[in-house]
């Protein structure tokens, strides 16, 4: 009754009480919404005036009361001052931000240091926690404590003249008060000191643990990279050799950041701790006490940072925080994002124009006053970016397409010295593209819009439409206004939508911004429609794969970690009675005596690149793959003997039978499935039994003047001559995207192939790919610099307003033709 009357009559307690309540709300605002850097200093202000509040009220008070609770207020004032100095810590960074799960440790402890008063009231299980937590303290606050330990030499001077020094040794007044406040709740119990003793103890065994498992996974990326040296890289880049053995998971990516994105400590730099190296991908830099731990008693990773981030790139959804920056983006944000689109039922087509508000949260008095925004957009399998548009003062200026060298050439001289307004977009595997934003001014914003030509993705009866999304600067606060609408005549109406309804032809939605959302219309089958252009004509059929006749006297299996027991057993059951190969550095017969020590061998590495152009008879063999959805891409090769052997000796004509085991397939399939390098099968070991047992398999059958869309189901072919267009401009961008990977395919498979042909395509239809890219510059001066010139014979960027059909030539000629004779009707009209 005495406790309960003391904490609803102590007003210091209470009062404490809600001052740590009101600073963690005041804490918490930059968490919960963009404050720009240069408000930072102000919000530790009003957390310091708070603590001195506090202190001096308790100081100048000298009732009997407050000096028998005066443990408890100062464990007030330590939890107001911890809070005090990460909103310190801001401005004046020392830890860098900390993880998810050190903020969690530190609030548990916090409360159970401000719910002490409470200890004698509590059940004796509860009383225990209490001082293993208190274990756990001592253990936390000491490791801060010695981690500020380079800073005190400075600190202690500095609290002569500037108090906020006071902040350095906040966890070594915890660490004080700890002991204090233990001895005298253990009074009552002196078992308590055994549970107190068992918080260490499991906290110290606990980071033992951790730096054993990390020291071994070091261990082991270490032993790998020097066993890849030895062999050399004749074949695979070292880092993929790397990669190949290591696990994929949380630790190993941890380790693979190091220095990237944790801070971890320096020896040789005056003791004080280091910042990383490089800024990877404007991401936040943390300080994680168990990475610090794991890299001072543990040793060195020897992989160099390139191949590092190589590894990151190919292996943790990285790409985007990996590409090249020439300025920071780390105050930018995403505000707004609209979304228009226009879909065509009858010809499995839609057009999307994403328009995005980026804003920078920097100062104007900053110093960096620009940031360059950097986004990259996911599109579905088959689309292509085909427009650009960028707003300068306030005015858009539309891209033109030229070569992905130009491109790259403008937007560098001038972002990297004359920091003036342009624009880019690159084709990247794996269905994305990178767009690039400059300069994005201080306090300002700045607006882009990208337009996306892609086929609606048949499933069934039902055509689904797969919303573009994006990575960059942060949209989480974003506001997004959607508008799709069925642009065609046909009868497929909306029949699944994460949108609103205004009528069967129109969704909305407006709201916060969402990265993924489907639209589903019923499939009522393809008009029979054309669209034409310079000499040539571009319409649709259905395509429904086909399977051929196939022999299968040589089976090779790619096998990885991703292959069960269960599928290796099954699969050679199969296929046991024919001539089977692995690869593991070279070509490997299997029987039944050496198939275990193979298979085990290959099972270890997290993914595998299969040496197509080693199947040396294509026409009687098949290739069984299983895979994740990471591995590096073509262009992650580029440079090493697998490639140049990959490019030189693959067949783009007589093509591998591949059967890809399950729904995924790595962005390395993926890429040489684009360029038209398999007949391909998704399936499972049912089919194989299948495929086996009937001796068939798929067969496409392209041309260049003939290209399939699996996603849409459908084929677009392109004859000469001319006819009045009632398909969408599209049909030809999408048969020109398509043809162009045809063509880089041959190419690559060194047949002979016009580059010139190929950008000369790409320009006709304005689709940005491998060769071309979209680029905006800031006057028609740049453009005749960089010898960017826009092609007067195409179809110029892509829009929601002349998207339809576009008149030939001939049909030009009827219309001046018509109208001429209609003035002249009218005139003789007038005269009569």
């Amino acid at each position: 009754m005495k406790l309960l009357t003391t904490i609803t009559t102590d007003k210091f307690l209470w009062g404490g009480w809600a001052a740590i309540l009101l600073s963690l709300l005041v804490f918490s605002v930059p968490l919960l919404t963009t404050v720009p850097s240069d408000q930072h200093f102000a919000y530790f202000i009003f957390h310091f005036v708070i603590i001195i509040t506090y202190h001096f009220v308790l100081f100048f008070n000298k009732d009997a009361r407050v000096q028998e609770n005066m443990i408890y207020y100062r464990l007030v004032k330590l939890v107001l001052l911890l809070i005090s100095a990460y909103a310190l810590n801001r401005e004046m960074e020392i830890f860098a931000a900390s993880p998810l799960w050190f903020s969690i440790v530190l609030v548990l402890l916090c409360i159970n240091y401000i719910t002490s008063i409470l200890f004698g009231k509590m059940p004796s299980l509860v009383k225990h926690i209490s001082f293993v937590l208190y274990g756990v303290a001592m253990m936390v606050f000491t490791y801060l404590s010695i981690y500020l330990l380079p800073l005190y030499f400075i600190s202690v001077p500095a609290l002569l003249f500037f108090g906020l020094s006071l902040h350095t040794f906040v966890p070594l007044l915890f660490c004080i008060v700890t002991i204090f406040l233990a001895t005298r709740l253990a009074q009552t119990n002196r078992r308590y000191w055994i549970s107190f003793t068992g918080g260490i103890i499991a906290t110290f065994l606990f980071c033992i643990a951790f730096v054993a498992v990390w020291n071994n996974k070091v261990q082991t990326i270490n032993r790998n990279y020097t066993s890849a040296m030895a062999e050399g890289e004749d074949n695979l880049p070292l880092w993929v050799q790397v990669a190949q053995g290591v696990d994929r998971d949380g630790m190993t990516e941890s380790i693979l950041k190091t220095d990237l994105i944790y801070k971890i400590p320096s020896w040789g730099d005056n003791f004080f701790w280091s910042m990383p190296t490089r800024n990877f991908g404007d991401q936040q830099q943390v300080h994680d006490p168990l990475v610090t731990l794991a890299t001072v008693f543990s040793g060195q990773v020897l992989l160099p940072e390139a191949d590092r981030i190589k590894i990151l790139e190919s292996q943790y959804n990285a790409r985007h925080q990996a590409l090249e920056r020439l300025w920071s983006g780390e105050h930018l944000t995403t505000e707004q994002v609209t979304t228009n689109v226009k879909v065509w039922p009858a010809s499995h087509i839609a057009y999307t124009e994403k328009m995005l508000t980026v804003f920078n949260h920097q100062p104007k008095r900053s110093w960096a006053r620009q940031g360059e925004g950097i986004y990259t957009f996911h599109l579905p399998e088959g689309g292509v970016v085909t427009s650009l548009s960028l707003w300068i003062n306030g005015k858009e200026e539309k891209g033109i397409l030229t070569s992905k060298e130009k491109a790259t050439t403008a937007y560098q001289t001038i972002v990297g010295t004359e920091r003036r307004d342009p624009s880019v977009v690159h084709w990247q595997e794996g269905n994305t593209v990178s767009v690039r934003v400059f300069p994005v001014v201080a306090s300002e914003s700045r607006t882009f819009k990208l337009g996306v030509t892609a086929p609606l993705r048949k499933e069934g009866l039902q055509l689904i439409y797969d919303n573009i999304w994006f990575d960059g600067p942060d949209a989480s606060t974003a506001q997004e206004s959607v508008k799709l609408e069925v642009a065609d005549d046909s009868k497929s109406i909306i029949q699944q939508a994460a949108l609103k309804a205004t009528t069967e032809k129109v969704v909305t939605r407006t709201g916060a911004y969402q990265p993924t959302w489907t639209v589903a219309f019923n499939d009522r089958g393809l008009q029979e429609q054309s669209f034409s252009f310079n000499g040539y004509q571009y319409s649709l059929q259905p395509y429904k794969p086909q399977r051929v006749l196939a022999t299968f006297s040589d089976v090779y299996l790619d096998i990885n970690n991703s292959w069960s027991e269960d599928d290796i057993n099954r699969v050679w059951n199969l296929v046991q009675n024919k001539r089977v190969w692995i690869y593991n550095g070279a070509l490997q017969a299997v029987s039944n005596t050496n198939r275990e020590e193979l298979f085990t061998a290959l099972k270890k590495q997290s993914f595998s690149l299969f040496p197509f152009h080693l199947v040396a008879h294509p026409e009687q063999a098949i290739v069984i793959s299983k895979s994740g959805s990471y591995s590096p891409t073509i262009s992650d090769l580029e440079g090493s003997q697998f490639l140049k052997n990959l490019h030189e000796n693959i067949n783009c004509v007589n093509r591998v039978r591949l059967l890809q085991l399950g729904d995924e397939a790595t962005p390395y399939i993926r890429s040489l499935k684009e360029k038209r390098c398999f007949d391909f099968e998704f399936g499972d070991i049912v089919l194989l039994e299948f495929l086996l047992k009937n001796n068939v398999f798929v067969q496409d059958i392209e041309t260049d003047e003939e290209i399939i869309v699996h996603s849409a189901g459908v084929k677009i072919l392109r004859q000469s001559g001319e006819a009045v267009s009632t398909a969408p401009d599209h049909l030809m961008r999408l048969f020109a995207y398509n043809h162009i990977l045809q063509q880089l395919g041959k190419r690559d498979s060194t047949l002979a192939v016009d580059s010139t042909a190929i950008i000369k395509e790409a320009q006709e239809a304005y689709v940005v790919s491998p060769v071309s890219s979209l680029v905006v510059l800031e006057t028609q001066k740049d453009y005749d610099r960089f010898d960017i010139q826009d092609s007067k014979n195409s179809l110029k960027n892509a829009s929601l307003k002349n998207s339809g059909a576009v008149p030939e030539p001939g049909e030009w000629a009827i219309i001046i033709l018509v109208g001429t004779a209609f003035l002249l009707f009218v005139y003789k009209t007038k005269l009569v």
